[in-house]
């Protein structure tokens, strides 16, 4: 149903993710026994705290160095987790942050309440870079945005919602993903998986809670043709 991973961390030693060679291929393995054959390698990356060629350096030597000790087990892109703060948009090396060979970009909501800063600056990296916004995890933020917050993110044009699989295990969470699909909007699907142990690569967990709706067929095109665009 689902073939790849739109949001990882299973680079080693790059962030809060995988520590060590040995766990970000034990987490490959975990994501291929799951059907995934498309990995997004998705660092965080913080602006206020490094600049985007320091970033690119140490993601492209982690990455290179899980390449060659995977041996084709799954395809792995490059992306980023960028940290939604002021002003992001205005950085002169943004897209080279966006997934790989594509103008999709995730962008990461501070986890606090909503501010009214956050919608212009999206809309800034849509219409003035002329990037497409992959919100991650949207789900998560059931907990700090109002249903009106929601409503106004919802509205933006063409956006991506990016859904964690714990999602599914969550009341409020799930609320989000049954308004997501009730309205046709477009989302995919990631691990978010940082380990082995209690942020694992967790596709089942999504396989079983779809069962419960009636998935709209866009929605699972969109999924599958992604990367191709």
């Amino acid at each position: 149903m689902f073939r790849v991973d739109f949001h990882s961390h299973i680079l080693p030693g790059v962030d809060d993710g995988a520590k060590d060679l040995q766990e970000s291929t034990a987490m490959v393995d975990m994501l291929c026994a799951q059907g995934i054959e498309s990995i997004v390698a998705t660092p965080h990356f913080r602006a206020h705290r490094d600049t985007v060629r320091d970033f690119l350096d140490r993601r492209g030597s982690a990455a290179e160095m899980l390449k060659n000790n995977i041996h084709g087990k799954a395809d792995i892109y490059l992306g980023a987790e960028v940290a939604l703060e002021r002003e992001i948009s205005e950085i002169e090396d943004l897209p080279e942050l966006s997934y790989e060979g594509t103008s999709y970009i995730l962008i990461e909501f501070p986890y606090r309440p909503f501010s009214r800063w956050m919608i212009p600056e999206i809309e800034c990296i849509l219409y003035e870079r002329h990037l497409t916004p992959v919100l991650a995890h949207i789900d998560r933020y059931a907990e700090f945005f109002s249903a009106a917050d929601f409503n106004e993110i919802f509205m933006l044009p063409g956006v991506i919602f990016q859904v964690n699989n714990e999602a599914f295990q969550n009341r409020k969470s799930r609320g989000i993903v049954k308004t997501l699909i009730k309205n046709d909007l477009p989302f995919v699907l990631g691990s978010d998986c940082h380990n082995t142990e209690n942020r694992k690569p967790n596709f089942d967990t999504a396989r079983t809670g779809l069962r419960r709706y009636d998935m709209q067929p866009e929605a699972l095109n969109f999924q599958h043709n992604f990367l191709k665009r």
